[in-house]
């Protein structure tokens, strides 16, 4: 496996930036519009690089789930051979899926819930729903989902943030499920409900 870092998330562009400054930005961002194969070519050129100085230099390509396939074949390629001692790729993706499993295969992927609300007023209905999932208060849940019209991917981010670390199976399938969610621009309030209403049956 490469040491590329593949973010991916509702947070995943903002971890690629924070992580950029490990060294030196060689170029601004590629891909922001949908990675096309020029774009991909120029990063590539300056993967191939040495920079002056001491600092190891930084191109972020994302997002990847938007690549289209040529341009997909090219950074695969690049990724495969590519030696990070004095250039590291840091790739981003909204939704992981969408990036080839070759390329995944190539990098080290971050989930990346971002921080996108300090509402407190989010926070706390985003803990009224996990309290309402865990416990199988349905009513209480869909209520909550409701009250919170405008404010769907807010909710899923913080949603997508409570659950990190959490290991037991129930958390786990609804990490997964949340997750999935999370790659819609603009979730409905339904969107939300189905994720939240998984199985969450521990002898499945």
């Amino acid at each position: 496996m490469g040491t590329a870092v593949l973010y991916h998330g509702p947070g995943a562009e903002a971890s690629a930036m924070e992580a950029a400054q490990v060294g030196r930005l060689l170029a601004p961002p590629f891909g922001a519009d949908g990675l096309k194969v020029d774009e991909v070519r120029e990063a590539v050129a300056l993967l191939g690089t040495t920079p002056v100085g001491d600092e190891i230099g930084v191109v972020v390509i994302g997002p990847v789930d938007l690549a289209n396939e040529f341009a997909a074949d090219v950074l695969l390629k690049t990724l495969e051979d590519h030696d990070e001692t004095y250039v590291l790729p840091v790739l981003w993706a909204h939704d992981l899926g969408n990036v080839s499993h070759t390329i995944q295969s190539r990098c080290l992927d971050q989930w990346s819930p971002g921080n996108s609300s300090t509402n407190h007023d989010i926070q706390e209905k985003a803990r009224t729903i996990l309290f309402a999932v865990r416990e199988g208060d349905h009513a209480q849940m869909i209520s909550t989902v409701q009250e919170c019209k405008g404010q769907e991917y807010e909710i899923l981010s913080v949603l997508a943030g409570c659950l990190v670390g959490l290991t037991d199976r129930q958390a786990l399938k609804l990490w997964a499920s949340v997750r999935k969610v999370l790659c819609y621009r603009n979730p409905r309030p339904l969107d939300i409900i189905s994720a939240l209403l998984v199985d969450n049956d521990d002898n499945s």
